[in-house]
């Protein structure tokens, strides 16, 4: 016997959205390459801020982080960078690699 328990339990399955400026919601399947390239890096950020507020520090190696993004987008991400070296106060400095412009 089945009674729609799978139908009901496949649409409450966790999803991400992103948000654009004038509020409208984009499935990640309908994004660019490059809108996707920044939502994944920011959930990646994310990942690490949350884990630096319950563990030591460690140094943070980044390989080719900004190929895909925009000059305005690469200079954002490279601020947050910045900042989450600022708040871990690790003694080495984020290692980032890559063979674009930046």
């Amino acid at each position: 016997m089945h009674d729609g328990t799978d139908r009901r339990h496949a649409e409450r399955q966790p999803y991400i959205m992103g948000v654009l400026r004038d509020g409208r919601e984009v499935p990640v399947q309908d994004m660019s390459q490059g809108q996707r390239h920044q939502l994944f890096l920011a959930l990646r950020l994310a990942c690490l801020e949350r884990h630096f507020e319950h563990n030591e520090p460690m140094p943070l190696i980044l390989d080719d982080l900004l190929v895909q993004l925009d000059d305005v987008s690469a200079r954002a991400a490279l601020e947050i960078i910045s900042e989450i070296a600022h708040v871990t106060q690790s003694s080495s400095s984020p290692i980032t690699t890559t063979s674009s412009r930046w």
